[in-house]
C-alpha cells in the first residue's frame, strides 16, 4: 500500500540510518534490529547484554543505565524479547477462503512486540446479520512463563476513525507448548469494512490488551477490495446467515463422531 515516492523516502531513510549506525561503530545487528520493528511499534531499548554483545559498550565498572535507540521506549516483558520462535511469514494480502462451506475474507500476520514475533493471527471477516460482517480475530501466542498465564483481556479493530471492540470468547493455554490461543468475534458495520476497502491505502489497526502487556498490528488493504465483492455476493445468496467462528475450549478436545477437528471450526 506504499507508492514510489513513499518507497524511495524509506530508503533514503534506510541509508542515513546505516550510515549513522557505520560511522558511531554499530555492527550490522543493531541496524536489522531497528529496521525489523515495524513504524507504528516505538523502538526497543537495549539491555545491558545487547550493549556489550555489539561492542558498544566495553565498560566493567559500575553499569549505567541501558540506552535506547528510540526517544520513547515502551515497557515490555523482556522475556518476549528472548527465546522465542519465529513464525511463519504473514500473507502478503487479504484472500478468500472457504471454511467448511462458508466463504470467509481472512489475513494472517505475525503477532510482534517491539518487531519481535511472539506468535500469529488471524483476521477472518464473514457474513452477519443485518448491515453488519462477522469479523473474528484468532490468536496463537508463545508464552515466555508457562507458570504464568495472562490472557488476552479485550481485541479491538480499528479502521480511519472507528473502532469497534471484539468481546473476547475464549483465552487459555493450550497443550504443554505453553502456547496462548485467543478467539474474540463481533459485528462490525458494513459501512466500516466497505470504507477499508476503498481505493487507495487504508488500513485496520488490530490491538490486544493483557493486565501487562499490548501489542498494536496495522494491516494494509492489499486483496480486500477485489474480494469483499465475491463475499458480499455469497453473503446475499445466503440470505443474512451469520458464520461464527470458535476455538474448543480444552475439555472439549475430544471430537464427536463427523465432527472435524483441527482446533478452528465454523459453525452457521
Amino acid at each position: 500500500n506504499y507508492s514510489a515516492e513513499d518507497l524511495a523516502l524509506v530508503q533514503r531513510d534506510i541509508g542515513r540510518l546505516t550510515r549513522y549506525t557505520a560511522d558511531m561503530g554499530g555492527p550490522m545487528e543493531l541496524i536489522e534490529m531497528a529496521l525489523r520493528i515495524p513504524p507504528w511499534e516505538p523502538m526497543r531499548s537495549l539491555s545491558r547484554e545487547d550493549l556489550r554483545r555489539m561492542k558498544l559498550d566495553t565498560e566493567t565498572e559500575e553499569p549505567r543505565p541501558a540506552v535506547t535507540i528510540a526517544a520513547t521506549p515502551i515497557s515490555a516483558t523482556s522475556a518476549f524479547n528472548s527465546g522465542m520462535r519465529g513464525v511463519a511469514l504473514s500473507e502478503p494480502a487479504w484472500t478468500l477462503a472457504d471454511h467448511s462451506g462458508v466463504t470467509t475474507l481472512m489475513r494472517r500476520h505475525a503477532l510482534t512486540i517491539e518487531g519481535d514475533e511472539i506468535g500469529s493471527f488471524d483476521v477472518l471477516v464473514a457474513c452477519g446479520l443485518g448491515d453488519t460482517y462477522r469479523v473474528t480475530y484468532v490468536e496463537r501466542r508463545k508464552l515466555a512463563d508457562v507458570a504464568r498465564v495472562e490472557p488476552v483481556a479485550s481485541v479491538s479493530v480499528r479502521t480511519g476513525r472507528t473502532t469497534v471492540s471484539l468481546p473476547v470468547v475464549s483465552s487459555a493455554r493450550r497443550g504443554s507448548n505453553g502456547e496462548l490461543e485467543t478467539l474474540a468475534s463481533g459485528d462490525v458495520p458494513i459501512a466500516v469494512i466497505d470504507a477499508f476497502a476503498g481505493n487507495g491505502p487504508h488500513s485496520m489497526m488490530v490491538t490486544t490488551r493483557s493486565s501487562d502487556t499490548t501489542t498494536a498490528v496495522r494491516l494494509g488493504n492489499t486483496g480486500v477490495r477485489r474480494n469483499l465483492t465475491q463475499l458480499a455476493a455469497a453473503c446475499q445468496k445466503a440470505g443474512g446467515v451469520r458464520a461464527e467462528l470458535r476455538i474448543d475450549k480444552p475439555e472439549q478436545r475430544a471430537a464427536s463422531p463427523g465432527e472435524k477437528t483441527g482446533g478452528v471450526a465454523i459453525r452457521q
